[in-house]
């Protein structure tokens, strides 16, 4: 008699990923220095970094959410914008309504170099963009393309189709509200770098996860006395692996798998 029982993998990092987000912090940084006091030849240096850094951003974020994001269908999409209203709108608003309070408060005794605008809610509501919290327009901007972005490809499963799509949307001279300029002009390489996922990753990862994740269950299982006929069928899935096991042994198996880690990691059995 067998026991068929899930293996949970640990969490999938992408390390070239953790990289990239790293260099375009710095170059975030390094953009945003005052040129006055940076070194010679600055400007044309922050030039260079202003042609590239927001769409490196938008790229990554493409490939996250092909790495970790479903929505096949309309109920896909309704819990999708959910927690992309927790992670994304509501810190956007917290911190935007903090700043605005602080400068009206501050307003009232000391001059201020950028006061809060008659127009505030403009700002606030439809595009930050210049206004008194300008530095959240990438928050504001990238969660409309979180509402835009798998709509279209619920509607246009072709990918060629996607891909003149959004390369067209780029040169769409669209308006300022909601960040559409931005969107339109961003949009495609958040595509870019969901296409690099989807034809780079999803060809590769698999196969190496699914052999990794096979081979560290036969170590882990191959303890001393244990017969060959212990373990039946394997199924590999990208962080789950089931298996069926004899009964008789399925305690000893489960202990062992429970104490073991992977890069500091413990597995769930």
């Amino acid at each position: 008699m067998n026991l068929k029982f899930m293996l949970s993998l640990p969490p999938q990092r992408f390390s070239h990923i953790d990289l990239l987000k790293g260099l375009g912090i710095a170059l975030v940084v390094a953009g945003h220095m005052t040129p006055g006091v940076g070194p010679a030849g600055y400007q044309r240096f922050r030039d260079i970094i202003y042609t590239f850094h927001m769409p490196l951003f938008m790229a990554v974020s493409g490939y996250l959410y092909a790495a970790f994001s479903r929505v096949g269908s309309w109920r896909d999409y309704r819990a999708f914008v959910v927690k992309k209203l927790k992670r994304l709108a509501v810190p956007y608003f917290a911190v935007s309504l903090t700043i605005l309070a602080v400068k009206a408060l501050a307003g009232r005794f000391v001059a201020l170099e950028h006061p809060v605008p008659a127009d505030f809610w403009w700002y606030l509501f439809l595009n930050p963009e210049g206004g008194f919290a300008e530095f959240l327009w990438f928050i504001y901007a990238l969660f409309i393309i979180f509402l835009i972005f798998p709509l279209i490809e619920l509607k246009v499963r072709n990918e060629f189709l996607l891909s003149v799509v959004f390369l067209a949307a780029a040169f769409v001279q669209a308006p300022r509200a909601f960040c559409l300029n931005i969107v339109f002009l961003m949009m495609v390489y958040f595509y870019l770098g969901a296409l690099m996922f989807r034809h780079y990753e999803k060809i590769q990862q698999p196969v190496v996860v699914g052999l990794g994740s096979a081979r560290v269950f036969i170590v882990v299982v191959n303890m001393p006395g244990l017969p060959a006929s212990v373990v039946g069928a394997i199924a590999v899935r990208e962080r789950h692996l089931f298996a069926d096991v004899a009964v008789k042994h399925a305690q000893a198996i489960l202990a062992k798998l429970n104490r073991t880690r992977i890069k500091g990691h413990k597995l769930k059995a």
